[in-house]
């Protein structure tokens, strides 16, 4: 892996990782990955990623690690999100393991260096492959917002028998029952978006719990 050197001010303009100029006087990082290798800068907000200072077949899962890590620091939305991360994710790591084997294969009375990195890849390859993101057991229905019942309207007040004349008992009545009926109506929303308060929370807490694990598999993989 390239050495990362430090310069405090720029005496001029370059080209960060980050895709922007690094302008006269501020403070970058170089480094020259490969034999003979192109140099490359970052500024202090864009600091250089350990696929950026390999030129070897590694940056390409070592990217893959760097990516899946950037998303799941964002936030999946969906179980499917996140299987879907993390299946991008074996791949490379496991075509990574088979361009290995190929490199060994070619030598024919083999190599040990090449038999080491083939050993690490394996390893990782098998650690990414063994894993397997658990759905959630819930009622998906319960996630969509879109699909929340509208909360009932109740009468600011209950109906006063006071406010009625005896001519008047049958619309009291009426409106007394209409009121009643509005307030288990209420009670029964409520009890239903508590129902779905918690099911989102049970979920958000298994897709948290299911993002951190891969990002501690994929936080622990070598290369």
């Amino acid at each position: 892996m390239a050495r990362v050197k430090r310069i405090q001010k720029s005496r001029t303009e370059r080209r960060c990782v980050g895709g922007h100029t690094i302008p006269v006087g501020s403070a970058y990082s170089y480094a020259t990955p490969g034999f003979r290798g192109r140099t490359i800068y970052a500024c202090n907000a864009h600091p250089f990623k350990p696929s950026q200072l390999t030129t070897s077949m590694a940056a390409e899962p070592m990217a893959a690690v760097e990516s899946f890590e950037a998303a799941a620091s964002d936030g999946f939305e969906s179980i499917d999100d996140l299987r879907s991360a993390w299946e991008e994710l074996t791949e490379a790591v496991t075509s990574y393991r088979d361009a290995r084997q190929e490199a060994l294969d070619a030598w024919e009375y083999g190599n040990s260096q090449f038999e080491e990195l083939l050993d690490t890849a394996t390893e990782a390859a098998d650690e990414v492959e063994n894993h397997e993101v658990e759905d959630w057991d819930g009622d998906e229905d319960m996630l969509d917002e879109d699909s929340d019942p509208e909360e009932p309207t109740v009468p600011d007040e209950e109906p006063d028998p006071d406010d009625y004349t005896d001519e008047e008992d049958a619309d009291y009545a009426t409106d007394s029952h209409e009121y009643e009926a509005a307030v288990r109506a209420h009670e029964e929303w409520e009890a239903t978006m508590e129902e779905r308060r918690e099911a989102r929370e049970a979920f958000e807490t298994h897709l948290t719990e299911q993002t951190d694990e891969c990002q501690s598999i994929a936080g622990g993989l070598s290369f």
